[in-house]
């Protein structure tokens, strides 16, 4: 079994603690509480929670294999990445695919940060999903990310 080790990665606004929020003004005057930029082990821990609950809500991720303040193991899935497929003759079936694990990760109310097709990584005929170092909701509503 191949394994891959991610480091300092930020995950989902909505999984971090409120030691990592702060407060900020908007453009209207308006005082609102934005999640504070991660980094090192809150990041890597956060991306590990926002793995977890994805693979728990049933969309496709690595597996997580260990956890630990600086660094997670998760499964290799490979290098077959959608943007390598959608240089083949079979690249209007891939494209679709790859709408397919959009519309099916918003139906489970999650969002990506970086959907490029470099982030999702065959599996067979399905697509897993890999990258979550942004999160949108740091400066947009669930609706504008999905």
């Amino acid at each position: 079994m191949s394994q891959r080790v991610a480091r300092g990665r930020r995950a989902s606004a909505s999984r971090r603690p409120a030691s990592a929020r702060r407060t900020v003004k908007s453009a209207s005057g308006e005082r609102r509480t934005r999640p504070a930029k991660a980094g090192g082990a809150l990041r890597t821990l956060l991306d590990a929670s926002v793995r977890r609950a994805m693979a728990e809500a049933g969309v496709p991720v690595p597996k997580l294999l260990h956890v630990e303040d600086e660094f997670f193991v998760q499964r290799y899935l490979g290098a077959s990445r959608l943007d390598r497929l959608l240089r083949r003759d079979d690249a209007p079936l891939w494209w679709q695919r790859g709408l397919q694990c959009l519309v099916a990760l918003h139906a489970h109310g999650r969002y990506l940060g970086q959907s490029f097709a470099r982030n999702f990584v065959a599996q067979g005929e399905t697509l897993a999903m890999i990258d979550f170092e942004d999160d949108p909701l740091e400066v947009m509503s669930l609706e504008q990310a999905q």
